[in-house]
């Protein structure tokens, strides 16, 4: 079976490149992340200091509750990826983002380089729910104002099992080196503000769907402040919207595909619209469908604001949703 496979050739930055590690002299780098409905590829070319993406694909994938099956769409996404690249000795990095990925973050002096790893092991020791000995980390550090003579740093630290890493590193080729960044979409679009006539004091606070989960992301001055991960993406709204429902024709019930398409280009909200779905269900029938699920999504985005607000004593300037989902209409 073929995926389907999107090419995009670019000569702009983007903000991938920010879990990509920095060096001097020019070199290209290779990387690839899998999430549950797709796995990405990109080519990006680093010239004194400065990031550049060159090349971007991606490949749709189907999803499955076999794990053995899911593996294999995930390899055969990537050796589609893969089949026309001269890998030579690139380093291929491998990115990944999952529910299971754990987030914190910590007030920590300045230390030496060497030691860092191993501070930052013990702070997230009780933050995370498996053995921190079997954990990847990834950090951010941002130096803090202080007019105090010793300097501060804030230090945004992720965390994934070294299993589920390892199981997506099967799936890439055996004979290229390979690395991973366990990333987070929150640091991936952290840019994403500053693209905007925005203050840099303002919170600024970014909703991404992705096809299951969802992240909300507080950004202060610019930087990632506080992350939460819901258990809630496009795939949730399709599971609803695939429920039998009783019409003139008997019980009728839409295909996945059939719900993602009703998802994309029809106004669920909208109670007068007649329009047949596949000539089984009326639009107007399907809003009741997936109302708990988005319901409860509002639940989570509020309790997260109310948190940050009691706990920070700010409240949010402005709010985007990213993600194919927020593309709904109505």
């Amino acid at each position: 079976m073929d995926l389907p496979l999107t090419r995009t050739n670019v000569d702009t930055g983007n903000a991938l490149s920010k879990t990509m590690p920095q060096h001097k002299k020019e070199q290209s780098f290779l990387a690839m992340e899998f999430s549950s409905s797709a796995v990405k590829f990109v080519r990006l070319q680093e010239t004194d200091g400065t990031l550049q993406l060159l090349q971007a694909n991606s490949c749709s994938i189907p999803t499955s509750e076999d794990p053995k099956m899911q593996d294999e769409f995930w390899e055969q996404a990537a050796r589609q990826l893969l089949l026309h690249e001269k890998l030579g000795n690139q380093n291929l990095i491998l990115s990944v983002n999952s529910l299971h990925a754990c987030f914190s973050q910590f007030v920590i002096p300045k230390i030496p380089r060497k030691e860092l790893k191993e501070t930052l092991k013990w702070k997230m020791k009780n933050e995370i729910p498996f053995p921190i000995e079997e954990a990847v980390l990834d950090w951010r550090l941002f130096e803090m104002k202080s007019e105090e003579k010793n300097r501060q740093f804030s230090a945004l630290v992720s965390a994934l099992p070294q299993e589920l890493l390892e199981r997506f590193m099967r799936h890439l080729p055996k004979h290229i080196s390979k690395s991973t960044v366990p990333a987070s979409a929150a640091y991936s679009i952290e840019g994403m503000p500053n693209t905007f006539s925005i203050s840099q004091h303002r919170l600024v606070v970014v909703v991404d769907i992705g096809h299951l989960i969802t992240e909300i992301a507080f950004y202060k001055d610019g930087k990632l402040s506080f992350l939460r991960k819901i258990a809630f993406g496009g795939n949730v709204l399709n599971q609803c919207l695939s429920q039998s429902l009783t019409s003139e024709q008997g019980r009728m019930a839409l295909t996945l595909e059939e719900s993602e398409q009703a998802k994309r280009q029809e106004n669920l909200f909208d109670p007068a619209n007649q329009k047949m779905i596949a000539g089984k269900i009326e639009v107007s029938k399907l809003y009741p469908l997936i109302r708990q699920e988005l319901e409860k999504l509002s639940g989570e985005i509020t309790r997260s604001l109310d948190y940050y607000a009691q706990e920070h004593g700010q409240k949010a300037n402005i709010i985007f949703i990213t993600g194919g989902t927020s593309r709904m209409k109505g």
